[in-house]
């Protein structure tokens, strides 16, 4: 209990001493790091222990909020994250056995959104380094676990034998599951080729990334880590350019496919038992608005209700309780009105910013084998990507840091700034 209450004193002490025009951005990072780092049996508080990291890291964003003293946007995308969020929550607590730890995590949402969304510029660069350093060390704890430890730092039994490294467990780092683990360093990755302007830095930090990957053993994160890279590429440069690298990058599929060493393993991993699990999860798509009452196929049966909607033969049950696939996830748990704002959100994305959208894109190739909203660390990069790709990014920094740079002047200066500041805004619309 005492490491629980000086991780809270330190974090939220690190978001107040940041001056204002950063604080978002403090928030985000430090929340971020709660969220991967402390692992869900971290503390002997009982049940609450699982969802420590997330109390946490939703504190620390709510004093970012409470201090900053900035306009929010509070608009339609904000709405449909607290409706999808609402759905859920509701339907859980109805069901016979609330979820506390799948309650908690999809209530951070709303929370992680709307500050992503108002963070500027320099505090989007502040979030988006720290989940680089984040991810980079993850990557080290799983490559140390696969390659040396040969166990789990924060689990007592390993998630199997890992496909593509003979003899070697499967990395899972802080976050208690390989897969978890993975989409970690893939969005480590979007973040360090966003960010960093070195290529020789972030040459460094994929290769470092990409070796985490495989110590996790996920085949699934594999394929969207690539095809994450291939679309990066292919998709900078002029419409000859991108054809050409097209062209290139089929050649180079076609000799990867002929290579047995990875695409082997890959290939017998993608074709187990867990691929059977997954399409299950697509065919039970049609159950879930028929053998369902009204009420749920409308609006969700719960965060935390796939056990329950395995015993009930609505979901196909194979003795298996993870659904694996986000997209159906979000019509068990929030039905067709949560999953058709969520189907919009996304849509929303692809007309803005183009390093969310390509982050987002890569989230939903994740999303046809894993629940990436289920886990915090994974859900909190989501919607902050989302935030970031529907926010206040795309409008000008001066006006956040006009608003904020008020707490240090004048008393005369504050109401100059201020009145500047709200002109502009009510000016631009």
């Amino acid at each position: 209990m005492t490491g629980l209450v000086w991780i809270a004193l330190i974090g939220g002490l690190t978001v107040m001493v940041t001056p204002v025009r950063f604080r978002f951005g403090a928030a985000l990072a430090v929340a971020a790091a709660a969220f991967t780092f402390i692992p869900a049996k971290a503390f002997d508080i009982g049940a609450a222990s699982s969802v420590a990291g997330s109390a946490l890291g939703a504190l620390f964003i709510a004093l970012a909020l409470l201090t900053s003293l900035r306009k929010l946007r509070l608009d339609a995308r904000l709405a449909c994250v607290v409706a999808i969020t609402a759905l859920g929550e509701v339907g859980g607590a109805l069901s016979p056995e609330p979820n506390l730890f799948a309650m908690v995590v999809a209530g951070v949402a709303p929370l992680v959104f709307v500050t992503a969304r108002g963070a500027s510029r320099g505090e989007r660069r502040m979030t988006l380094w720290a989940l680089v350093m984040l991810g980079l060390v993850e990557a080290l704890l799983c490559a140390y676990e696969a390659l040396v430890r040969d166990v789990p730092f924060f689990a007592e039994v390993p998630y199997g034998e890992n496909p593509f490294i003979d003899g070697a467990i499967r990395g899972q780092g802080t976050l208690g599951h390989p897969l978890v683990a993975a989409l970690v360093l893939i969005v480590s990755m979007v973040a360090i080729t966003d960010v960093a302007k070195s290529r020789s830095v972030i040459a460094l930090g994929i290769v470092v990334l990409a070796v985490g990957v495989i110590a996790t053993g996920s085949s699934s994160a594999i394929v969207a880590a690539v095809f994450y890279l291939a679309a990066r590429w292919v998709f900078r440069g002029r419409a000859l350019s991108r054809v050409a690298k097209i062209v290139v990058g089929l050649g180079l599929a076609v000799v990867a496919t002929a290579t047995p060493v990875l695409t082997g393993a890959l290939s017998a991993d993608i074709g187990g038992n867990n691929s059977v699990h997954r399409l299950n999860s697509v065919y039970a798509l049609p159950r879930l608005l028929t053998d369902r009452s009204f009420r749920e196929a409308v609006f969700g049966s719960g965060w935390g209700s796939a056990e329950n909607l395995y015993q009930r033969n609505v979901l196909i049950n194979d003795n298996f309780y993870a659904i694996d696939n986000q997209f159906t996830t979000i019509l068990a748990t929030a039905g067709i009105v949560g999953l058709l704002l969520f189907l919009c959100l996304v849509a929303v994305v692809f007309r803005t910013d183009p390093t969310a959208r390509l982050a987002i894109a890569t989230f939903a190739v994740m999303g046809l084998s894993f629940d990436v909203l289920s886990w915090v660390a994974t859900g909190a990069a989501f919607w902050i990507f989302l935030g970031f790709g529907t926010g206040a990014g795309s409008e000008r920094d001066d006006g956040i840091e006009q608003n904020c740079a008020a707490h240090q002047q004048s008393p005369r200066e504050t109401v100059t700034a201020l009145t500047t500041w709200t002109t502009r805004r009510n000016t631009d619309g």
